[in-house]
């Protein structure tokens, strides 16, 4: 199960600036007696590195302080890396895309926040067992590519280095590309195959494979 802390004002894009250490060995031992044995934590990138290239020790002191708080109860963590929504840091959204699409010095810098972050969080906890990425933080290339149709100034020039390498790569025009309709699937296929290119770069990694609906039971068998 996901954890970013049981108070009210606890929530995903702020949880490790909002989490009180009092409140972490409660919080994960009421979750060990909900009978789960591990927990997901949430990384994003402009969390640790509101600047690109400089850490908050802060936050890296508070992800290690709820690891081995968890380790202490014998729960395993699972680290969603990168998260992509977050209050801090700037161009979270031109950050993550950049990467994917290789543009500029973003994906190594990509690549270089999560040795880092491997290195400082991962190696020192027995208890992490894998870092993973998910579609909903990687197809943020296809939410600016499609929902940014004017390329507004905020988002220009991403909008026009995605449709760039797009071109470079399939040979086909932004204009040429239908949301859900002309050249859709071509459009989603090559973001999942950069995914699967960074995904190996960044090695020892996993992908999330969600359903979002919950399971029932009827006469003895399990539906979805």
């Amino acid at each position: 199960t996901h954890y970013y802390g049981f108070h009210e004002f606890n929530w995903p894009v702020n949880y490790l600036h909002s989490i009180k250490d009092s409140d972490v060995k409660a919080d994960i031992k009421t979750i060990k007696e909900m009978g789960f044995n591990s927990i997901i934590l949430l990384a994003a990138w402009p969390e640790f590195e509101p600047e690109i290239g400089s850490p908050d020790e802060y936050i890296y002191k508070k992800i290690n302080n709820i690891i081995k708080t968890a380790k202490e109860l014998n729960i395993n963590v699972f680290i969603r890396i990168p998260y992509l929504w977050s209050i801090e840091g700037d161009e979270i959204l031109q950050r993550l895309a950049y990467a994917l699409i290789d543009y500029g010095d973003y994906r190594k810098n990509f690549l270089k926040f999560i040795a880092d972050f491997r290195s400082r969080v991962v190696v020192p906890n027995s208890n992490v067992i894998e870092l993973f990425g998910s579609w909903e933080d990687f197809y943020v290339v296809k939410d600016l590519f499609f929902s940014r149709e004017d390329c507004s100034s905020k988002f220009y020039n991403v909008c026009k280095e995605i449709g760039r390498a797009f071109k470079a790569s399939k040979g086909i025009e932004k204009s040429e590309v239908a949301l859900r309709g002309k050249n859709f699937d071509k459009f989603m296929s090559w973001i999942d195959e950069e995914i699967l290119k960074i995904s190996k770069e960044i090695g020892n990694y996993g992908y999330e494979a969600r359903v979002d609906l919950d399971p029932y039971e009827k006469d003895g068998k399990i539906y979805w």
